[in-house]
């Protein structure tokens, strides 16, 4: 959906402690807003106070402006990361950033007075902050959303370095910490965002709950991890003392399948084709399927979602990338299955709206296995290692399908490093952020593939607002 996404502040702090966010698909936008002069509200001051409105008053809860910044600061108390027995407690945390329009925010956050759980080793970062318990966390960004029914921030991890921050933990002056290991935290993760008074002035809390908010993905220590605390956000600079608040704004509109008449599909089932599919384990497999496609492939359900998809992949050869054996080929199948074919069935899809950067259209699919499923598929052949193979997780596919009888899903891998291309998907239901397509040892499994789905009538799949 095309929320508004509120970036607070808070962002760094979490970024600090790698801390990553999911939001859940919502109903409504979101939005940063100030109280500003002008609009219709007629506050006597900058607080923008209910009870305070007079005839000649200047000043109105108003969106920040396009093309303009507000400055803003946040601190808070103790925050706590942990993840597999192992974690790290910073006891404050300051912020300095600007929000901006459409929820937008960046921000530099410093937490202090850092250790791990027992106290008994120094955690910071980065090096030249050794023996000062520090940790500096800087090109975070975070997204005001809903989830639940409830505004929430969420906050994603540095787009160049791939992580919030490597925090490391050492014996202060001597050696590595032995209790827990340097870590690094990536994903994302959301707090709850409450609007409070302060002194009179407006402000937006940020807490990190526990247990955390459903659909975080934050990984530390190596394994999931949770991130909990709490700050608060207020604005600085020259508009030091304006009150600042997230807010819900109109209703959205999903992407969704419709006709030419903008209803809802009547000839719901479509059929596909498959040119050509890779799928990879990076230095391990690599399997190549030449065509596919055609079978009943699957109908549309409702305006968002597909179901009872199925994929039909046809002249599959594996190659195996790692020692003993490099470059051996063989033929690979679904198990059970027909010699070179791969069939997948059962799978479902949602529409969601996917950021420009990571889908031209900015519209994608993410497709999974039904309810009660949990894989895609086995896979097996002599020159796939550790096979039979289970493939399982989620993909999420750039869809083009402009009003037509045709369209086409693509599946893309992030190049240059493991994962999809699609990093975020916001769904109606909920966010994937990072979703993962795994095989043995949950490898991640990485897919490039085209399929073009012919409808028996003409559809769009719309970009939402």
């Amino acid at each position: 959906m095309s929320s508004n996404r509120l970036r607070l502040l808070l962002v760094s702090v979490m970024a600090v402690f790698a801390i990553s966010a999911v939001a859940s698909g919502s109903a409504s936008a979101v939005e940063w807003q100030v109280c500003q002069k002008g609009g219709t509200e007629n506050f006597k001051e900058h607080h923008c106070t209910p009870g305070t409105e007079e005839s000649h008053g200047e000043w109105s809860w108003l969106p920040i402006a396009a093309g303009t910044k507000v400055p803003v600061e946040s601190t808070g108390g103790e925050f706590k990361l942990e993840g597999a027995g192992n974690s790290s407690v910073c006891k404050h945390v300051t912020n300095t950033g600007e929000i901006e329009p459409g929820g937008k925010s960046k921000t530099s956050l410093v937490f202090t007075e850092c250790t791990n759980g027992t106290g008994k080793c120094e955690a910071f970062a980065p090096a030249a902050n050794d023996g000062t318990g520090t940790i500096d966390v800087s090109g975070i960004t975070d997204q005001l959303v809903e989830r639940g029914g409830k505004l929430a921030d969420e906050f994603k991890e540095n787009a160049t370095t791939h992580e919030f921050v490597t925090i490391e933990l050492e014996v202060p002056g001597t050696e590595a910490c032995a209790e827990a290991p340097t870590t690094k935290v990536k994903g994302q993760v959301a707090g709850e965002s409450n609007n409070i008074t302060v002194a009179g002035q407006g402000e937006t809390e940020l807490i990190f709950p526990k247990p955390a908010l459903v659909g975080n993905s934050l990984e530390a220590f190596g394994v999931k991890a949770s991130l909990f605390g709490s700050a608060n956000v207020f604005t600085s600079g020259t508009d030091a003392g304006w009150s600042v608040r997230a807010i819900k704004g109109p209703a959205d509109v999903p992407q969704e399948f419709l006709n030419e008449k903008k209803e809802a599909v009547k000839s719901k089932k479509f059929s596909n084709s498959i040119a050509s599919t890779t799928i990879e384990q990076a230095a391990e497999w690599k399997v190549v399927c030449n065509k596919g496609g055609a079978l009943p492939a699957g109908e549309i359900s409702g305006t968002t979602k597909i179901v009872k998809a199925e994929i039909f992949l046809e002249e599959c050869t594996g190659t195996k990338l790692s020692e003993p054996e490099k470059n051996k080929t063989c033929p690979v199948k679904n198990t059970g299955g027909k010699a070179n074919d791969i069939k997948i069935d059962k799978l479902t899809g949602e529409l969601g709206e996917v950021a420009a950067a990571e889908a031209t259209s900015e519209v994608g699919l993410l497709m999974k296995p039904e309810a009660g499923a949990k894989t895609w598929v086995e896979i097996e052949g002599t020159c796939i290692p550790h096979s039979p193979v289970t493939l399982e997780g989620e993909l999420a596919a750039e869809v083009n399908q402009s009003l037509s009888k045709t369209g086409t899903l693509v599946f893309t891998p992030a190049g240059g490093e493991k994962g999809q291309k699609i990093k975020g998907i916001e769904t109606s239901a909920d966010v994937a952020v990072n979703p993962k397509f795994a095989g043995f040892a949950a490898a991640i499994v990485e897919v490039s593939s085209t399929l073009t789905n012919t409808f028996e009538e003409k559809v769009e799949a719309t970009k939402g607002t």
